[in-house]
């Protein structure tokens, strides 16, 4: 679940940081980019689920 990620005070963490190769993350990494793909995330889940 995409708001399992989201910390009681609003931060968003779980997010990879940018660099060269993937590493290790927490429960406290964070990243600008993060919430725009949480976001980009939850409008693409809206509509597949709402399609016609």
């Amino acid at each position: 679940m995409l708001s399992a990620a989201v910390h009681p005070d609003g931060k968003f963490g779980w997010v990879q940081g940018v660099n060269e190769k993937p590493d290790v993350v927490t429960k406290d990494d964070s990243q600008l980019f993060g919430v725009g793909a949480f976001l980009l995330a939850g409008s693409a889940m809206y509509d597949f689920l709402n399609e016609q």
